[in-house]
This record gives C-alpha cells, structure tokens and sequence, in this order.
C-alpha cells in the first residue's frame, strides 16, 4: 500500500511539510509507503478548459508540467493527501492551479475508494474553509475522505509560533488558557517560554507509561497532565476476554494489539492484579486504574470515555479511592516486569 503525499505549500520545508512527514512517519511505521512532493514552488498555470487532455486520448494536460508527472503516480497511489497553507481565507493559488488540472485530467482515472486527506496549515484563521475546498476534490470522484480534527489542521511550524499565537489570543481576551497534545519536553519547554502552557494532553495508563518522564517538567511548570486512555481503551476495565470481539471496520479496538489472543496473554498478570486489588479495595479493575494515577501525582486528571452512565458513575467514584505510595510503589515495580502489548505503544 502507498501513499501520496503533496506539499502544496511555496516553502519546501515550511509548516505544511513538517505536519506531511508527521503523517508520513505514522503512515510507515503501519507499514504505508508515503512519497512526498513538491508542487508549491513550481510555476503551474491554471485549467484553461481546452479538454486536448480528454479529446486526443493522451490523458495528459496540455500544459507538460509537475501535474503530467504527479499523474500516473495518482492513478497507482492507493492514498492521496493534500496538504497547503491558507493564503487569506483558502488555499495556496498554485496548489488550486495544480490540483483542478490534475483532477481534470484524470477524470478517466478510477479514483473510486482511494483514500483521500488534507491538512492545512494557519496561522489564525480560514482553516476551515481551506479544508473544505480540499476536500471537494475527493467528495467529487468518489474518494472516502479521512478527518480528524488533530492532524488535519496545524497552526505553525515551531513551538514559539503556536505558543505566540496563543499569547496574542489571550492578551485579546479570546482565550483563557491553552494546552498541547502529544507533546515531549523540548517542545513543551519552548512553548511554555513563550506562552504558560495549562495543561498537556497525552497517552497514559497501567499499560502506557512512556511519558512518565515528563512528570518532573510537568510539577516544576505548574502544568496539569490530562490523561487519555487511562483505561487503555477500556482493556483494564476487566470487562473483556480472550473471546470477545469487536466488529471489524466498525469497531477500533478490532485492530489494538492489548485484544488480541497474544495481547491477553501478556497481559494475564496484570488483570489478575486489578482484580486482586479490587476485591481487596471493594471497587472494580477499572476504578484501581484510575486510582492508581490519581493518587500517584496531584497534577495527573484521567479523561475515560464512557457511553453508559453507570459507566461514568463507576469511573468518577475512583477518586474515592485511596492507594498509599508504597501501593503504588509496588504496583509500579510490577510493572516495570511486564512486556505489554498495547495500541499507541513505544
């Protein structure tokens, strides 16, 4: 399987690039080919509407340029995505020149069910309205469309530049407070030079403990650590087994490595200790999860997901629960011996 990515933006290694070979990284690391080019800086003149593209048979633009070469890589790609800054309130002129040739000309391309994504780069606003004339290209020729509201949409290039955007939203009164998901240190400390970061948002639980080494920075900036998955997908709320299964396209954790036979089995015994603990603290697996982070920093605030309001109930009286430190010490020490399988995992 490949990917084609497209830098429609003037500046080769600009914002736009560096939000393309994020994608790309997490693209090849599930096993996605990805090629990224250029077409930004290049001299690409509008559709003329001549349709010499269509009546001499070639399928080739009249005008012999980047969008002649970028062609036949579409037609074998099996992922286009679009990336471009927004210029006033849409995206880069030549990047439109390139993409309404392209697609013109290969009108007699199946594109049916490739899939097709933009990202879009800013830096206030038109964001919006530049993601929705890219994505008019996909819904036009039948390409199922990836969105996110993460990736899809990048504000700067470097830290300072985020960060001093949201100083100067803040010194306008429009927000209060501001924070950064998936972040590492470096990136948080520049950030936070500029701007005080509120919080972070990243991955943690039982099972996803890589960023640990961030509490240090976080207790000496003030800064509060939200936590996402803390149940790691709902797998250390007990409730699941080697024979339950999820619905395939429909259902994500059909794909997370922590549900699969050879996930559960590395995971035996650290569910056996849940369920021992619960039994000892009269609550459930998923409630000792939760307490264990709540309890081990005061800056840790876990964000579950639930659909059912028992489950929200259930989660919220974990912060009743009372674990020690040394509880928490040798909880942390069995950890450290288990190899676990887990989706997003290091």
């Amino acid at each position: 399987m490949k990917a084609l990515l497209v830098n429609g933006s003037p500046r080769a290694k600009g914002c736009t690039y560096t939000a393309l070979t994020e994608l790309a990284k997490t693209l090849e690391a599930e096993g996605i080919e990805t090629e990224i080019i250029h077409v930004g800086n290049k001299d690409v003149r509008g559709c003329i509407a001549c349709r010499k593209c269509h009546s001499t048979g070639s399928g080739k633009c009249v005008f012999d340029d980047i969008v002649n070469e970028v062609a036949p890589k579409l037609a074998e790609a099996d992922a286009f995505v679009i990336g471009s800054p927004v210029y006033f309130a849409s995206p880069a002129g030549g990047v439109v020149s390139f993409l309404d040739r392209l697609f013109f000309s290969t009108l007699n391309t199946d594109k049916t069910m490739k899939v097709g994504a933009a990202v879009v780069s800013c830096r206030r606003g038109g964001n919006t309205v530049t993601f929705d004339m890219l994505n008019k290209y996909f819904t036009m020729n039948g390409m199922p469309i990836v969105s996110s509201q993460y990736w899809n949409m990048v504000y700067g290039g470097r830290p300072e530049e985020v960060a001093g955007t949201m100083s100067d939203l803040m010194k306008e009164g429009k927000i209060r407070a501001w924070g950064i998901s998936e972040t590492d240190e470096a990136y948080l400390r520049r950030a936070h030079s500029v701007c005080p970061v509120t919080a972070i948002q990243n991955r943690y639980s039982m099972m996803a403990r890589w960023y640990e080494n961030l509490f240090p920075v976080v207790e000496e900036l003030g800064i509060t650590y939200v936590a996402f998955s803390p149940l790691a997908n709902g797998f250390l709320s007990g409730q699941y087994n080697e024979k339950s299964s999820f619905e395939k396209g429909a259902d994500f954790r059909s794909n997370m490595p922590q549900y699969t036979p050879e996930g559960f089995e590395k995971s035996r015994e650290l569910l056996q200790m849940l369920r021992d603990m619960a039994a000892e603290k009269n609550a459930t697996p998923g409630q000792i999860s939760l307490a264990w982070m709540l309890c081990k920093k005061p800056f840790i605030v876990p964000i579950p997901g639930s659909r059912k309001p028992e489950r929200l109930k259930e989660n919220f009286e974990a912060a009743n629960i009372c674990l020690s430190q040394d509880e928490i010490a040798v909880i942390d020490e069995k950890l450290n011996t288990m190899e676990l399988l887990v989706f997003g995992g290091h």
